[in-house]
């Protein structure tokens, strides 16, 4: 069958060609960093990580694990060619014949698949999926990328992206579903090899063209088709996908608050705050320990974020201009203001009684903010926060001096920001929801 052991060593791999890269159809980022103004998202995603490991924001079909192991089974043994753009491997060439074989044959199918909206692009303007038109670095986009990071927690795959002992399970499950007999072990004369070897031929025709070349109206995508909807999954293949999710050894915090969750799943509409308030009462000594720092930094992190994308928000009603003598008289910030030294406090102290690397992060983020009691400290405060968060990314400020006063740049003068009651950064519960409710 040819899996890897989970404890095999990968051979080194360039960290070049594991770098991600925009294709043409990509939006561009927006140049200041956009994305993360206070620079509060590290020390959420350490935090996220200790409670749902593996686990991300992005992901909510399961079986694209199933998905993603099969293609690297048919493939594992072209690990080491590179397409001629000089970067794509195996994986996104595999992931090429996949969406596009949805886009063809089961357009219905393409939603929640990464990738899905921008080779719905690409075949409306007749451009094969390629490294220009879809994805050329495989690590974090594309669904092998998003669901990389649990299949590697779950202990399935490896670091190259090959199935570990351990995906035997689950890749049977699939083959019985998908009526592939023969597939995992390659036996002469089935069904399920004759797919697989088809697999491996296009995709190493692909790398060798640099796109996808599978004839669109051939029988193999249509074939493909079949087999590999996101929602497709069978009895047996969801309770492999399961017994994934709730595996005791590799899940830690995810083992036991997936359980807690099976028993009683949220509603479908159940936001991460929800979520972690019914669970902190049921959970134990360290998983609940996990869940209340969680919650005493996004508490915290979401006013601070909400805060400033608030302001923002005013100078965007006044020409931009956002006075600093006015910060006495926002109401945001006289509201705000008494609130965010307590709660930098206790998110700090939640964080030291878990983990100390964690501590430091969340410090970090905060610390700017402990002394703040005044609307015009938590002004200078946010002020001065950005400026360094901005620096240290080598981005340019959202927003420009003026006189003693600030002019917010056109792009930032309307901000989103997190609805009542919910957090600025996901602790991705709903994303364990999501999978309990997908292998249910």
């Amino acid at each position: 069958m040819g899996f890897r052991s989970a404890y095999e060593r990968p051979p080194t791999m360039s960290l070049l060609a594991q770098l991600p890269k925009l294709s043409q159809l990509d939006e561009a980022d927006m140049p200041e960093g956009g994305l993360d103004p206070l620079g509060l998202s590290a020390a959420a995603d350490r935090l996220a990580d200790a409670i749902v490991p593996g686990l991300r924001a992005r992901m909510s079909q399961p079986r694209f694990v199933s998905l993603a192991l099969a293609g690297a089974l048919a493939c594992q043994d072209l690990t080491d060619v590179v397409s001629i753009d000089g970067s794509t491997r195996f994986d996104v060439a595999f992931e090429w014949l996949v969406v596009e074989a949805l886009v063809v044959n089961r357009p219905d199918q393409l939603a929640g698949v990464p990738g899905g909206t921008k080779a719905k692009r690409a075949r409306a303007g007749r451009a094969r999926l390629s490294a220009k038109s879809y994805l050329s670095g495989p690590r974090v986009f594309g669904f092998t990328g998003v669901y990389r990071p649990f299949a590697i927690a779950a202990g399935v795959v490896d670091q190259d992206g090959l199935p570990t002992a351990a995906a035997e399970p689950l890749l049977r499950a699939w083959e019985k579903g998908a009526g592939l007999p023969g597939f995992v072990d390659g036996t002469p004369g089935t069904t399920g090899n004759s797919l697989r070897r088809e697999i491996r031929e296009q995709v190493l025709r692909s790398l060798k063209h640099g796109q996808s070349t599978a004839p669109i109206e051939g029988q193999f995508l249509n074939d493909l088709a079949g087999h590999v909807t996101a929602q497709g999954a069978k009895g047996r293949e969801r309770a492999a996908l399961r017994a994934l999710i709730l595996e005791p050894l590799n899940g830690g915090a995810r083992y036991e608050l997936g359980t807690l969750l099976a028993g009683d799943l949220p509603e479908a509409t159940a936001i991460d705050p929800e979520i972690a308030a019914g669970l902190v009462r049921r959970a134990s000594g360290e998983t609940q320990a996990r869940l209340r720092a969680a919650i005493a930094y996004e508490n915290c992190a979401t006013l601070i974020d909400t805060t400033f994308r608030q302001i923002l928000n005013h100078a965007g009603q006044h020409s931009g201009l956002l006075r600093s003598s006015d910060a006495p008289r926002l109401e945001v910030l006289t509201l705000t203001s008494p609130r965010v030294a307590p709660l930098v406090s206790t998110a700090i102290a939640a964080a030291e009684n878990l983990d100390a690397g964690i501590a430091t992060s969340v410090v970090e983020s905060l610390s700017t903010f402990e002394s703040v009691r005044r609307p015009n400290e938590m002004f200078d405060a946010l002020m001065d926060r950005h400026e360094k968060v901005q620096a240290a990314k080598a981005k340019r400020s959202w927003l420009d001096p003026y006189a003693d006063d600030w002019l917010v740049r056109g792009p930032y003068q309307t901000q989103p920001f997190a609805s009542e009651g919910g957090w600025s950064h996901p602790m991705r519960l709903r994303t364990l929801v999501q999978f309990l409710r997908e292998t249910s």
